[in-house]
């Protein structure tokens, strides 16, 4: 593979033609350029770094606890079910170029949907964590009844 850059005394009618995709207005990269740009390539700690992290975020992990059934809670958590209708039926009704602008466009024109689904998914999150702590309340109950009144 031969690394080409244009070259410095072009006119813009010829730059526009490198523009377009003609590359017979190209010239090779000398020597000393190719050497400079392989000494930066050798010397590159992006590159080291990502390979590292083998696909993991660079953030770190999302979640440290790995608890049976913790994952499937957090989804519960995260998940708007309501207003991911919303989102579906803005995109397929509405043509703008952009997602947001569809979803803004249809919440303007059906406000009471909208409202509905965003107080539905609050209250979906709500019933999930007061089931998690009558859960656990549950437990703590039945522990201190059988290791003080049984």
């Amino acid at each position: 593979m031969t690394l080409v850059n244009p070259s410095d005394d072009a006119d813009p009618e010829e730059q526009s033609a490198v523009d377009e995709g003609e590359v017979e207005d190209l010239k090779p990269i000398d020597q000393a350029t190719l050497d400079k740009l392989m000494e930066l390539y050798a010397g590159a700690s992006e590159v080291e770094r990502s390979s590292e992290l083998d696909g993991a975020s660079p953030d770190g992990p999302t979640s440290d606890v790995d608890l049976p059934g913790f994952k499937f809670l957090t989804s519960l958590l995260k998940a708007t079910p309501f207003t991911d209708f919303v989102h579906y039926q803005s995109v397929s009704c509405y043509t703008h170029p952009e997602k947001q602008d569809r979803v803004s466009q249809y919440c303007s024109e059906h406000k009471w949907v909208s409202g509905f689904c965003t107080f539905a998914d609050i209250l979906l999150r709500v019933v999930v964590v007061l089931m998690v702590l009558g859960t656990i309340g549950a437990i703590l109950v039945g522990a201190i009844y059988k290791t003080f009144y049984a």
